[in-house]
């Protein structure tokens, strides 16, 4: 008796740590992350989400993911959880909107598994959520402005042209390509 009361002991013990462990890692982590039930429903969110969204924990405990991201966006979301709970794939890695506390829109490159119990049955789905939202705004704001300047370039009643290192012109405005009486498609050759 004495000795399966020390194991029940240890194993207990030993649970606890594994506990604090991961409750330790969870929220001091970088990015964000959240701890849902297989129904959806957040258990638990670190401060880099409640930071990233503008919501408190409380705010979001309980809520759905469904509740927090952009609409087009749900029903990618809801097929991979599928896939994910039928062991289909293993982990679901995606660029998705979401929606912050005050109506704007936050880019997530999200990452969520299933965390399964000993016999392999899924008991919670972890996701791991880095805010992109400023890369995804430069990268927009660097294709207007490459759209703008080749708008004005076409507009310019002078030939321009952009050649490659080795002198094959790679662009040429439509001043350029009727001077050569050229295509697009022939710089493209």
């Amino acid at each position: 008796a004495a000795r399966d009361i020390t194991e029940r002991i240890n194993f207990e013990n030993s649970l606890k740590e594994s506990e604090e462990k991961f409750r330790i890692a969870f929220e001091n982590a970088s990015i964000g992350m959240t701890l849902s039930y297989l129904n959806q429903n957040y258990i638990l969110v670190n401060e880099p989400v409640c930071k990233m969204l503008g919501y408190t924990k409380e705010e979001l405990s309980g809520k759905n993911f469904k509740d927090i991201t952009h609409p087009d966006d749900i029903n990618e979301s809801r097929e991979n959880i599928k896939k994910l709970l039928n062991n289909e794939i293993k982990t679901m890695q995606l660029e998705k909107r979401y929606i912050h506390k005050n109506g704007s829109v936050v880019y997530g490159e999200t990452s969520v598994s299933i965390i399964n119990d000993n016999k392999n049955n899924p008991l919670y789905i972890i996701a791991y959520i880095k805010d992109v939202t400023d890369k995804k705004k430069t990268a927009e704001d660097l294709k207007y402005s490459e759209e703008k300047y080749r708008n004005i370039i076409e507009l310019l009643p002078i030939g321009v042209y952009e050649a490659d290192i080795g002198g094959n012109i790679i662009y040429g405005n439509k001043v350029i390509l009727n001077y050569f009486q050229a295509t697009e498609e022939d710089l493209k050759s």
